[in-house]
C-alpha cells in the first residue's frame, strides 16, 4: 500500500453504514444493525455499498427477453 493509501486509512477509527448510519468498525463487512453487506470506508467515513451484481445480471437477461419480444411480436415474417 502506498504512503498516500495508509494515511487515508488511517483517517478514520471507524465507518458508518450507507443504510442505517450505525456506526462499525473498520473490519466488518456486514452491519449488524440491518444485516446489510458493507465495502470499505470512504473518504467521508462512511462505508462504500458493494456493487449488486445480480441486480445487473438480472436487468442485462429483462433487455433480451424485450428485444426478442419486439422481433417477435412486429419483425418476424
Amino acid at each position: 500500500m502506498t504512503e498516500k493509501g495508509k494515511k487515508e486509512a488511517s483517517a478514520h477509527d471507524s465507518k458508518r453504514c450507507p443504510y442505517c448510519f450505525a456506526e462499525l468498525q473498520l473490519d466488518m463487512d456486514t452491519c449488524p444493525a440491518c444485516l446489510e453487506k458493507v465495502g470499505k470506508v470512504g473518504k467521508d467515513g462512511r462505508a462504500k455499498e458493494p456493487v449488486d451484481w445480480r441486480a445487473y445480471g438480472i436487468c442485462i437477461v429483462a433487455w433480451i427477453l424485450f428485444a426478442w419480444f419486439v422481433w417477435f411480436g412486429f419483425f418476424r415474417e
